[in-house]
């Protein structure tokens, strides 16, 4: 945090809170990275930091015993395809004695946060970067189309089973439409099945026959939770 003082006649007023005399940048080496879908076709993509974390130990005589002094890290960048994000410092409070007992160092922030754009690439670049470090990570084939090929119908109660290559799907559940010619489109859910690469479809309410499905799912990469489609055909049975 920079180190200038602000004097006033008679009183003279620290203003370095509690940090070194250069704000130190937080630690970029390991980053969490978190995809959403906001609607049908659009999702969200979080930067963070996944220990916002500085030096924060000096503190200030107070009434009641010491008291936290806030400190500010340096600034860091986040780049995504080549758009940059709005970053949040990591703030940390320093622990201190009370007259209630001790209330330990808390730090927060260290968060960048988009939409994804339309871009001629399928994968994601996310680049982070401060004064002293950088850190690339690559997410593939984010906008691509994944596909599931079919490995049981759905019939009799028994979900229907799609086989997905090359995701490891999260065990979540996830938004599933059907659709098929001359048919209303139906909105359902899909979820992973026995296995990451396993989709389980049970749609209710569709008569017999072949339809196309569309998953927004989530999947992991690495560090990353990547929200990616998924579309295949599903044979409903009777």
């Amino acid at each position: 945090m920079p180190s200038s003082r602000l004097l006033l006649p008679g009183i003279a007023i620290a203003s370095v809170a509690g940090c070194v005399e250069e704000p130190p940048p937080p630690d970029i080496g390991n980053l969490t990275i978190s995809m959403r879908w906001k609607d049908d076709t659009t999702r969200s993509l979080d930067v963070r930091i996944a220990n916002p974390d500085i030096p924060c130990t000096e503190v200030e005589e107070g009434f009641l015993g010491d008291e936290a002094v806030k400190c500010v890290s340096a600034p860091w960048a986040v780049v995504v395809d080549g758009v940059e994000l709005n970053t949040e410092p990591v703030t940390c409070w320093s622990g201190h004695e009370t007259l209630f007992g001790y209330t330990p160092k808390r730090c927060e922030g260290g968060t960048a946060q988009m939409i994804l754009q339309a871009h001629t690439s399928e994968h994601v670049a996310v680049v982070a970067t401060t004064n002293e470090d950088r850190n690339e990570i690559v997410l593939a084939g984010v906008r691509a189309t994944h596909t599931f090929i079919q490995a049981m119908p759905f019939q009799g109660g028994a979900p229907g089973v799609g086989q997905v290559n090359g995701l490891s799907l999260v065990n979540d559940r996830f938004t599933a439409i059907y659709s098929r010619d001359g048919y209303p489109q139906l909105r359902g859910e899909a979820s992973r099945g026995d296995a990451d690469n396993r989709l389980h479809m049970s749609p209710l309410g569709l008569s017999a026959g072949t339809y196309y499905v569309r998953v927004l799912a989530l999947a992991k990469q690495g560090p990353a939770t990547i929200a990616v489609p998924i579309e295949g055909a599903l044979t409903v049975g009777p």
